[in-house]
């Protein structure tokens, strides 16, 4: 029962990778969110990369709730 919420938050992480970058790409200004947006494999990493911190945000308030 306690791996339930780490292995649904990883199952979440797969799919996320098709998804746009983990912020607005209308907005990018700076030379690294732009090639976030311009480049698909770097865009994937960062969606994945938000999605584990998300994840491990989470997954750190539920374990310190959790005593």
């Amino acid at each position: 029962m306690r791996l339930f919420p780490i292995g649904l938050a990883l199952a979440l992480v797969v799919p996320a990778a098709g998804h746009a970058a983990s912020f607005d790409c209308g907005r990018a200004r700076t030379p690294d969110e732009k090639a976030i947006c311009a480049f698909r494999p770097l865009n994937d990493k960062d969606v994945r990369m938000s999605v584990l911190y998300e994840v491990n945000k989470r997954t750190l308030a539920w374990a310190a709730g959790a005593r």
